[in-house]
């Protein structure tokens, strides 16, 4: 079954969820550095950036893979964990989804 990102958010019709993480990861982000010692200058110059891509990274302007996630917060002086979590399947499906037995199918 493929993962359906989008799901209804009550009251503000459908939302994207990954948009909602990318903007909670760069939140996280932009934390991390406040409390580093580096400037944004000096950051996007460790990390080989150009300063318009870190500054759509920091905005959340800007997906970016587990490979880069893991190089600023290693730059910053964080490491990164990955948790995982239940999907729950009431949320993605729609409301008069009924399961199918596939057994029946053969």
């Amino acid at each position: 079954m493929k993962y359906n990102k989008m799901e209804k958010v009550e009251g503000y019709g459908f939302e994207d969820k990954s948009v909602i993480h990318r903007e909670q990861v760069a939140d996280s982000l932009w934390k991390m550095l406040q409390n580093s010692p580096y400037t944004y200058a000096e950051l996007s110059e460790c990390l080989g950036w150009e300063s318009w891509k870190l500054s759509k990274v920091l905005a959340g302007d800007e997906e970016i893979g587990l490979y880069e996630l893991t190089h600023i917060t290693g730059a910053l002086g964080y490491t990164f964990n990955l948790n995982y979590s239940e999907i729950k399947l009431e949320a993605i499906l729609p409301i008069d989804y009924t399961p199918i037995d596939i057994t029946e199918l053969f």
